[in-house]
């Protein structure tokens, strides 16, 4: 998984029994409706849910010292950058009225 300014990408190391016709998987951060952490879901460790309009997907990691919180304060990052930039194109291209 990979997230920069644009969204997730998701895309599978190796056959874990998933259609690979399905990835990569982009999710843009247009589609991202929320993103959550879970420390112990379903006893199955630290994961990162991805929510878009009709789909979640729970993304877990291998790496034992995945550190979700920092994902999700990223994404913040990035929505409150977007939320600016989209803010000063409006205030820009405006007529005042």
């Amino acid at each position: 998984m990979t997230h920069n300014k644009d969204g997730f990408t998701l895309t599978l190391d190796q056959d874990e029994g998933l259609t690979r016709d399905a990835f990569p998987l982009n999710i843009t951060n247009r589609r991202l409706e929320s993103v959550q952490t879970e420390y112990d879901y379903k006893k199955r460790g630290k994961c990162i849910v991805l929510s878009t309009g009709n789909c979640c997907y729970y993304v877990y990691s291998k790496d034992r010292s995945f550190i979700v919180t920092e994902l999700e304060f990223a994404v913040e990052a990035y929505a409150k950058l977007r939320d600016k930039t989209n803010y000063t194109k409006k205030t820009i291209g405006s007529t005042g009225a």
